[in-house]
């Protein structure tokens, strides 16, 4: 490679992706394999080590190699670690393949394209020299509309056929309403903007059912425009209409607005009315048409403007071409950035659009949106875009310097959007493994002060605590000492009371001894009484169901059965009635006796 570190690292790529596919293609263990892939770790090995050495030599190019070394370490990589991670293998070999077959289709095209152009270039002029010139401003003022027409370059291809739909659709797009439908007078306006002037075609409606005279339409201006003639007085006669033709010249690519207002005169109450009309806006979009140009006129015009106007965009478009689309669409710029970089899936998009007005200046714009806008740093909204400004410097002095080596060693290094995206990519891998080690540490820190508070707090409740209990541990002392002292006196008490108690166990003991002998007295008389309750017991079985019946159907039983039955009362204690004095007879009242009243009815 004759020392040449650029050549080797491309040597290096060119080897390491053939031993790849070869190891894919005939198996790790195939002697030719890895015969292929130790000559290209060889052939990398000697090219890191020409890298380093000429680094060494050169203090000022110490880092010019940074970038071949970075790819060599990578084909090393991939040739001695066989767990890499499978998309970047299948980056390495299959997406970089067809990014560079991307990159030939397109510049197979542009090279189409120049040789197209410089067909064109070639052939014979369309237009002669003696060829009649149109100057707008120049016609005559009496002329009518069957002239305007022969002299618009523009309505001649209209009256062909030629781009009929367009032109209808464009129009529509720049009809204005200068009054309101219940204005005496309607109008509307149709804006053309052509190279230098403007076509201002006003369509005038008498709404009333007089004729309206003198009717004029005053307009005026506003910025870098213009009015070439004033528009002459019209007769309208009731629901007539007519058409009023203006010119305005252009003198700058500025915004500019028309305004003005309708008089008129009523035929039938001579009375001059006065209409103000709706301003008509002039964007500078009417001025700006796609435009072209080389990548090195395009640095050379940025290098050169003065000024930069950054424009911060809401939009719902999610998608990054399509936000580029947007973009071109609405600002009538054509993009200079190939689609081949553009291509690909990411979350950050840099191309330079490019366009020039009807007077032949230069609009710039280069769209850039980052992904560092909707990465979470812990920081204000200040400081975060001071991060992604710097970021943007940082990938301009990367440039500048790419371009100082070019004019020093001659050697092209380029700072391509994927660089960008690896240095961005970078920057938030690094950010979140120091945040992360950050939020570790002060995790602990935060739980350490916590544990100090809590412990803090733990004590100062268990002071109150502790002065609580002393409370109580002094009330329990005192109470345990009045204790004492009462179980001292009740103990003096309890001796006189074992005495007293000796003495009543005596007695309770004489007391015994004379239960007993009542007790053997009471089994003699219970013997003694024990036939006349065995009578008993065979009376009450000897009562039958029947007899109950018959004493429950005696509703007025005898003066013996009530007092039986009073009896019954008295030896199950259930209340009598008070004795009240009553006379009772016995045996169908051939006996009376003077009694008490039964309390059995």
């Amino acid at each position: 490679i004759d020392g040449d570190v650029f050549l080797g690292g491309v040597a290096t790529a060119a080897l390491s992706k053939l031993a790849l596919r070869a190891l894919d293609a005939r198996g790790a263990q195939n002697p030719q394999a890895k015969g292929m892939q130790a000559c290209a770790l060889k052939v990398g090995c000697g090219v890191a080590r020409l890298a380093q050495q000429k680094s060494a030599l050169a203090n000022q190019c110490a880092g010019a190699f940074a970038d071949c070394l970075e790819r060599v370490t990578l084909c090393c990589r991939l040739l001695l670690d066989p767990s890499v991670d499978p998309e970047l293998r299948r980056a390495f070999l299959a997406d970089s393949k067809k990014s560079f077959a991307l990159y030939l289709e397109n510049v197979k095209k542009a090279k189409g394209k120049e040789a197209g152009e410089k067909d064109a270039a070639n052939q014979p002029p369309k237009g002669q020299a003696d060829d009649l010139i149109n100057f707008r401003q120049l016609r005559r003022k009496g002329a009518q509309a069957a002239e305007l027409d022969i002299y618009d370059g523009e309505d001649m291809s209209r009256a062909t056929g030629s781009g009929a739909a367009e032109d209808f659709g464009s129009q529509l797009n720049q009809v204005y309403q200068l009054t309101g439908f219940a204005d005496p007078v309607y109008a509307e306006a149709c804006v053309t903007v052509h190279d230098y002037d403007i076509l201002l075609e006003i369509l005038v409606i008498n709404r009333t059912p007089n004729t309206l005279t003198n009717l004029t339409v005053e307009l005026a201006t506003m910025g870098d425009l213009k009015l070439v003639e004033r528009p002459t007085s019209l007769t309208i006669g009731p629901l007539d209409q007519r058409t009023i033709r203006a010119n305005i010249k252009v003198s700058s690519t500025e915004t500019g607005h028309i305004f003005g207002t309708i008089v008129y005169d009523n035929a039938s109450t001579a009375e001059k009315h006065f209409i103000n009309l709706n301003d008509v806006h002039l964007d500078i979009m009417d001025y700006i048409h796609p435009a072209t140009c080389s990548d090195e006129a395009f640095r050379l015009m940025w290098a050169e403007f003065e000024w930069e106007n950054k424009v911060a965009i809401n939009t719902t478009l999610t998608e990054l071409p399509s936000f580029l689309d947007h973009v071109v669409k609405n600002t009538n710029m054509c993009c200079l950035t190939p689609m081949s970089a553009l291509g690909g899936k990411s979350t950050f998009l840099a191309a330079n659009l490019y366009a020039k007005s009807i007077f032949g200046e230069d609009a710039l714009v280069n769209v850039s949106e980052g992904f560092i806008r909707p990465f979470n740093i812990s920081c204000s909204k200040a400081e975060k875009e001071n991060v992604i400004v710097h970021m943007g410097v940082a990938h301009s002095l990367v440039v500048d310097v790419c371009d100082e080596y070019f004019s020093k060693m001659r050697r092209a290094v380029f700072q391509t959007p994927k660089s960008y995206l690896s240095f961005l990519n970078s920057y938030k891998k690094l950010y979140k493994s120091k945040l992360d080690v950050l939020m570790e540490k002060e995790a602990a820190l935060r739980l350490g002060l916590e544990k100090l508070i809590q412990g803090a707090e733990d004590v100062a409740a268990m002071k109150l605590v502790l002065k609580d209990e002393q409370v109580k541990l002094d009330k329990a002392t005192k109470e345990t000492n009045d204790m004492l002292e009462g179980l001292q006196v009740s103990s003096a008490a309890a001796q006189k009371e074992g005495e007293a108690v000796a003495i009543i166990k005596s007695g309770c003991e004489a007391d015994a001894a004379r239960i007993a002998i009542e007790k053997a007295n009471c089994e003699a008389d219970l013997a003694q009484a024990q036939p006349f309750v065995d009578q008993a017991n065979e009376a009450i079985a000897s009562v039958q169901k029947k007899d109950i019946q018959d004493i429950s159907a005696n509703k007025n039983p005898v003066a013996i059965i009530c007092l039986i039955f009073d009896v019954v009362l008295i030896l199950f204690q259930f209340p009598v009635l008070p004795a009240v004095p009553e006379q009772l007879s016995f045996s169908s009242g051939k006996i009376v006796i003077d009694f008490f009243a039964p309390s059995f009815k």
